[in-house]
């Protein structure tokens, strides 16, 4: 692993930050920092709590640390949102971001669940079988895409038969409590409905958002009709108006290509892509260019599982724990990483994110970062929070 990073930076930074947000409070046996220690722990190594304590703290009994957790855990869903997106919110970094023009990503998440709900059907989300199950718990996270970063700005819960409007109104307040202003919205396939396009449009949102071609396929020798109409359009943009039973939407209909080579037969194909766009002044090109810089957020989910303790629990609330637990590890690593070595910056202002050159693999960080925590829990002398 790179030298630049070290554990002892990540786990000040967690630690201080963790602990300025929830303010858990000490127990007879179990104090704040060794709850901390276990949860971070248990996420570096993709272990449960209880495999953290045994690891950690052999003489301590988990449910001690259980009993702590749900003594300052907050009960209520929105209640536990707004602290992980205060958590996720790092003070070092959103004076960078602050008040910048950038571009937001915006996509569900689904972790693959095998039992029963806790309390109400609505706690899982139906979907196409995945991993031997069609019941998820449905997290949705808004991404900031710039410079090369992945940031995650906020995360919400994402309950059965909720409306993509709902989410993103509930995503849409923690952004503007951050102060960073979206230049443009790339947002995935799901989202194209008319309610959500005339959501962005009130709130004065540049979007992207792929076409999907919804209704049935026009029979042999009649005319097709609504969106497959357009699919004999050539490249460029076009005004449109989008409809759904009353409803309808006003957007421009940019029509372009991509080219490919199949892995069999190594020829090259070109598939033409729709997009459908609203206050974007971009070339057909570019606008595809655009929309794949989305796909960073996927980047951030495969890093989510790498860094997400495992539970068998079916409370909702301690599992949205353990997925912003791992979301705001992430971002610290990224912060670390882009502060590595700011002063080449390359023409660009002082106060703008720069990545390093060669950053260090996330997972060898989780590595060096769990073995540092075993090593603290055998000398209990308090970490160092100077980071």
């Amino acid at each position: 692993m790179s030298p630049r990073v070290i554990p002892n930076e990540v786990f000040a930074a967690a630690a201080e930050h963790c602990q300025t947000v929830f303010a858990f409070g000490d127990a007879v046996v179990c104090t704040a920092a060794m709850l901390w220690t276990v949860l971070v722990w248990a996420a570096a190594r993709t272990a449960s709590l209880s495999r953290a304590v045994h690891r950690l703290y052999p003489g301590t009994h988990d449910q001690t640390f259980w009993n702590l957790l749900r003594v300052h855990l907050p009960r209520q869903v929105p209640a536990l949102e707004r602290r992980l997106n205060r958590l996720l919110r790092l003070p070092a970094l959103l004076p960078r971001l602050a008040g910048r023009a950038v571009t937001l990503a915006v996509d569900y998440h689904a972790i693959p669940y095998y039992g029963a709900p806790k309390k109400s059907a609505r706690q899982l989300r139906r979907g196409k079988p995945d991993r031997g199950t069609t019941k998820f718990h449905t997290y949705a996270t808004v991404c900031v895409v710039v410079a090369g970063w992945r940031y995650t700005l906020a995360l919400t819960w994402v309950r059965a038969k909720e409306t993509p409007t709902d989410v993103l109104e509930r995503l849409w307040a923690e952004v503007a409590a951050s102060g960073i202003v979206c230049k443009t919205a790339l947002l995935d396939r799901y989202f194209f409905t008319v309610p959500v396009m005339a959501w962005l449009q009130d709130h004065n949102l540049p979007f992207i958002i792929p076409v999907v071609m919804r209704g049935r396929k026009p029979k042999r020798g009649r005319k097709a009709k609504g969106m497959r109409a357009c699919r004999n359009w050539k490249a460029g943009s076009y005004p449109y108006t989008h409809r759904a039973g009353k409803d309808a939407v006003d957007i421009r209909l940019v029509v372009t290509y991509k080219s490919y080579r199949r892995h069999r037969t190594k020829t090259r194909h070109t598939k033409k892509l729709f997009f459908a766009t609203w206050k974007v002044r971009l070339s057909p090109v570019d606008v595809r260019e655009t929309y794949r810089t989305r796909f960073g957020i996927e980047a951030s989910y495969r890093q989510l599982n790498h860094s997400r303790a495992r539970t068998s629990s079916r409370d909702p609330l301690y599992r949205l724990l353990l997925v912003g637990l791992s979301l705001f590890l992430r971002n610290v690593w990224q912060w670390l990483v882009g502060t590595a070595r700011p002063s080449k910056t390359h023409g660009r202002k002082a106060n703008r994110p720069v990545a390093a050159s060669t950053p260090p693999r996330y997972q060898d960080i989780l590595d060096d970062f769990s073995e540092y925590l075993f090593q603290q829990s055998q000398h209990p002398n308090p970490p160092s929070h100077a980071s």
